[in-house]
């Protein structure tokens, strides 16, 4: 005598187990649409994979300190944040012309191929098309020295111009109205627009670039 099947029919599998079927569908879209990719499945993989691990979002001045200021206003900040991928060099890969994913080594973006161009970049020439030389520094500065020896203020200010000089994500971040917030930084006391009677001191300013993800040590 033939054993009667005793293998549960899908509708059965579902009211057994509450919640499965739901699991099933979406388990079948994602089978569907990874057959729809076909070929190209591959090369989606391999994009997906090879994205930085993180995301950072970056906040002009007044978005950032008006979040700072009220809790409710950080939902306004992150709505009016820039979502981009992690490429930005850190103070330690400019001192160390270390390369940082798709953007490579910093310094031949300046036009220094060795040592000596590197040693020899002042200050004045990065500020050149700017203005805005951080307090306590002079256009005769080597660049190189400053960015390892300078205070931790320099320093900061110093990769956050750099950085905004080639990431495009960065200028954006740093322009209110369309106005470059940097040189308005570079004394050390700062007022984000449109926050009255708000002011930043040294350490305000460094949190904002590195929560911002502009500038990392």
């Amino acid at each position: 005598m033939t054993e009667p099947d005793k293998t549960p029919s899908l509708e059965s599998s579902t009211n057994s187990a509450p919640g499965n079927g739901a699991g099933l569908v979406a388990d079948g879209l994602k089978r569907r649409r990874l057959l729809k990719l076909g070929a190209s499945g591959a090369s989606v993989a391999l994009t997906l994979t090879s994205r930085p691990a993180r995301a950072w979002h970056c906040n002009t001045t007044s978005a950032w300190g008006s979040a700072q200021l009220a809790p409710t206003a950080s939902t306004t900040a992150r709505e009016g944040s820039h979502e981009i991928s992690d490429e930005c060099w850190s103070i330690t890969e400019w001192c160390n012309n270390t390369a940082h994913g798709s953007l490579g080594q910093p310094w031949p973006h300046l036009g220094c191929n060795n040592t000596t161009q590197i040693n020899a970049y002042t200050v004045g020439t990065l500020y050149q098309p700017y203005g805005g030389i951080p307090s306590g520094l002079t256009s005769s500065n080597k660049l190189m020295d400053k960015l390892k020896n300078g205070t931790q203020f320099q320093k900061y200010m110093l990769c956050a111009r750099l950085n905004a000089k080639f990431v495009t994500s960065v200028q954006t971040c740093l322009r209110n109205n369309l106005v470059d917030q940097l040189p308005l930084m570079a004394g050390g006391s700062y007022s984000p627009p449109n926050l009255k009677g708000v002011v930043w001191n040294q350490t305000d300013i460094m949190n904002y670039l590195t929560s911002n993800w502009m500038v990392q040590p």
